[in-house]
């Protein structure tokens, strides 16, 4: 008797991983122990024609890339981000009811793009579902940093914050300082939210909406930092390379605040652009000088505070500073300690430096 051989040929094998990834377009995991919650997310999934694949959370992991839109229970979102799955599109948490504040925590541990509380967005969630999953953009990350301590790299950043929103551009900070707390005396109106000390594990890739309304808020202006009243702690580079990923992807312009002691090799790496913040002073021309000669490799612009007593006139700053083509040249602000110390915030949308910040984002091509 002649055995028939079970040879696949290789136009079936295509076709079966056609079909496999039709299935995949057409089906939404819901990761959920609530069978009454599972039923209602059944009914959302039929409004966008999509099958359900069931799985709870220890078996999540397995599951993770069967489903095109994978949906988790805000009760099983802690089990799922301690299996640390891979990173993938289109991952929501879902809560029947309102969405509890700890939860956002676990909503970027897993990469989740929102949270959605189905009693007051279930039409909104069969919107997401039922769009064709879109390209992930990328905005331009800005690291700054100073060509020495004292010079105000951190004061430059707020600085350009403000001027990000006031040109309309979605911003996003960054404090690499592990000490931190610098920039909640320098900007205005802080909503707590997570930071660093709550970050420090993240890994691969999280999504930056989900990112922006999990973290410390200034105003308008979201910002992962260790907050003047949070112990330093250590920021891991994966972590950093994370966070500054997320904010490439969901913000038009991320800054990255990066003190004058890391390694900015490893930071340029990250950045679409540096900025090296001084003061054209004679120690400000200086140490430039110094930066450059150490960092030969990196391409820079020059961001120059000028303080009005000490202010070198422009030849002789460049000729101390070496060349300086490409200098934006920054306002001092004023009375900036007094503002300290009566409890206001150190940069102000009136500013000048703030209209200076402006030309500063021309240059990074936004």
């Amino acid at each position: 008797m002649k055995l028939q051989s079970s040879r696949i040929e290789p136009t079936e094998r295509a076709e079966r991983a056609e079909r496999a990834e039709q299935t995949a377009a057409s089906t939404a995991l819901v990761v959920t122990a609530d069978e009454r919650l599972r039923e209602r997310v059944h009914r959302i999934l039929a409004a966008t024609g999509r099958a359900m694949l069931s799985a709870t959370a220890a078996e999540a992991d397995e599951r993770w890339s069967e489903a095109d839109v994978v949906l988790v229970d805000v009760a099983s979102a802690a089990a799922v981000a301690d299996l640390d799955p891979p990173r993938r599109e289109r991952v929501y948490l879902i809560s029947d009811g309102p969405v509890p504040e700890s939860a956002w925590r676990e909503c970027v541990a897993i990469g989740g793009l929102d949270a959605v509380d189905l009693d007051e967005h279930a039409h909104w969630l069969v919107e997401q579902i039922s769009a064709p999953a879109r390209p992930v953009a990328h905005g331009r990350v800005l690291g700054v940093t100073g060509a020495c301590g004292g010079v105000g790299a951190s004061t430059t950043t707020a600085a350009l914050a403000l001027a990000a929103t006031q040109v309309e551009l979605k911003v996003l900070v960054v404090d690499a300082d592990e000490r931190g707390g610098q920039l909640d005396l320098l900007l205005d109106g802080a909503h707590p939210g997570l930071g660093w000390g709550d970050l420090q594990q993240l890994t691969g890739r999280v999504s930056g909406e989900a990112l922006r309304s999990a973290i410390t808020t200034f105003g308008d202006i979201p910002v992962v930092t260790t907050g003047r009243e949070q112990p330093p702690c250590e920021i891991p580079f994966d972590a950093l390379r994370t966070v500054v990923a997320a904010g490439a992807g969901a913000f038009d312009l991320t800054l990255l605040d990066v003190p004058a002691y890391a390694d900015i090799a490893d930071i340029a790496a990250i950045c679409d652009l540096l900025a090296v913040v001084t003061t054209s002073d004679a120690r400000g021309g200086l140490s430039l000088r110094r930066w450059r000669e150490r960092h030969e490799e990196l391409d820079a612009i020059v961001a120059a505070r000028t303080p009005h007593r000490h202010c070198l006139p422009t030849d002789a700053f460049t000729d101390l500073a070496g060349d300086s083509a490409d200098v934006v040249w920054l306002s001092e602000i004023r009375r900036s300690a007094e503002r300290f110390g009566r409890s206001r915030p150190g940069v102000v949308p009136r500013d000048r430096i703030v209209d200076d910040a402006v030309s500063l984002i021309t240059v990074v091509g936004l």
